[in-house]
């Protein structure tokens, strides 16, 4: 049974309404959902931005870099919720992660889930010998999926803002550290700009976009149900 896990960091807590109030990449998000919900697979959904994951420390950091068979009662707890969520993250052939553009970045929450699912021995290792200081990431067979949004145009390649979009750079970047070598991106600009002509249009090539990417996703399940 495939699982695709769905990663929520938009302050807004319901999806664009009128008015222009409400999250566009929670609308992504559910639309993308209905379209590859079907028998056998398993939706996990997860709201960064309702509860956030806590903010790696030195407890995180020194608790995780303690072998787990001796770490104290207090490291496994300390280590509790990050276990939770790298679980999730192995259990999935998808991540769709819906990725506002904050002030040029990623939602804090989001940067927050994200350390806490970077874990030795979890979702990347070390080499040996000469190469023990590589990095090698341990999600090679997982698709990712970014949902962005943002209130200015000019974010996506070739615009005029795409060197100071640093949230998709620093999402593909992480995963790609942890081994995913397989992308795909939607996105809805001008959110907070535009006007409602220009939105209108350009909803309509993000639904395109959003259909492309999961029919791409039933064909991977296919090939995976095959293989």
């Amino acid at each position: 049974m495939p699982q695709i896990l769905f990663i929520h960091s938009s302050a807004f807590a319901s999806e664009i309404r009128k008015e222009n109030q409400g999250s566009y990449t929670r609308k992504m998000a559910r639309i993308l959902r209905e379209t590859v919900r079907g028998r056998g697979v398993k939706i996990v959904e997860r709201d960064v931005a309702a509860k956030p994951p806590g903010m790696i420390d030195q407890s995180f950091l020194q608790a995780a870099r303690t072998p787990a068979a001796r770490r104290t009662p207090d490291q496994i707890e300390r280590l509790k919720e990050s276990e939770e969520l790298v679980s999730e993250v192995l259990a999935s052939d998808v991540l769709v992660i819906s990725c506002p553009v904050y002030n040029f970045g990623i939602p804090a929450p989001l940067k927050a889930w994200i350390d806490n699912i970077v874990r030795e021995g979890k979702t990347y290792t070390f080499g040996e010998g000469r190469n023990a200081k590589r990095v090698y990431g341990l999600l090679h067979n997982k698709l990712v999926v970014l949902l962005q949004s943002s209130g200015s145009s000019g974010f996506q390649t070739g615009g005029s803002r795409e060197t100071l979009n640093h949230a998709d750079k620093a999402v593909i970047a992480v995963f790609t550290e942890l081994g995913v070598h397989k992308f795909e991106k939607a996105s809805m600009e001008g959110v907070c700009e535009e006007s409602d002509e220009t939105l209108e249009r350009n909803w309509i090539l993000c639904e395109r976009r959003l259909a492309e990417i999961a029919d791409r996703i039933k064909v991977r399940w296919r090939d995976l149900h095959r293989a």
